[in-house]
């Protein structure tokens, strides 16, 4: 079986694509050179629940739009969080043999970055991913 955090990171780009139309990247920005906006995502906690007779996973992540202007980047965090916030009614996300019944909003992310070149903005939040083994 796929790991959890494996099939969630998965799904969570393709959704992210497919909803914003940006490219998503986990853990890290991209090299030179990417256009911006983009998003980045990365995983900040949670795991397994190894008690239960059928798996469920529990997993925090950060979500984030980076762009140059901050309308922007709150106009894609916004749509995210819109999609997000009742994932499961819509169909939910599902990779390999996992599948997200209920995503939870958390802390707001906001930062401006000094660059070379003027200033971009990080604007997402946290979400919390509730996930199952699918049945097969």
């Amino acid at each position: 079986m796929k790991h959890e955090r494996e099939a969630l990171n998965e799904a969570l780009k393709d959704w992210l694509k497919a909803t914003t139309g940006l490219q998503a990247f986990v853990w890290q920005a991209p090299g030179a050179g990417e256009t911006f906006p983009f998003v980045i995502y990365f995983p900040l906690g949670g795991g397994r629940d190894r008690n239960m007779r059928k798996p469920i996973a529990e997993l925090t992540y950060a979500v984030k739009v980076v762009g140059p202007n901050m309308a922007q980047a709150l106009q894609y965090a916004g749509e995210i969080a819109d999609g997000l916030d009742d994932i499961e009614t819509k169909g939910g996300l599902t990779a390999a043999e996992w599948h997200v019944i209920n995503s939870r909003r958390g802390m707001a992310i906001s930062l401006c970055e000094q660059v070379d070149n003027g200033q971009i903005y990080h604007e997402g939040d946290q979400y919390t991913f509730e996930m199952e083994v699918v049945d097969g």
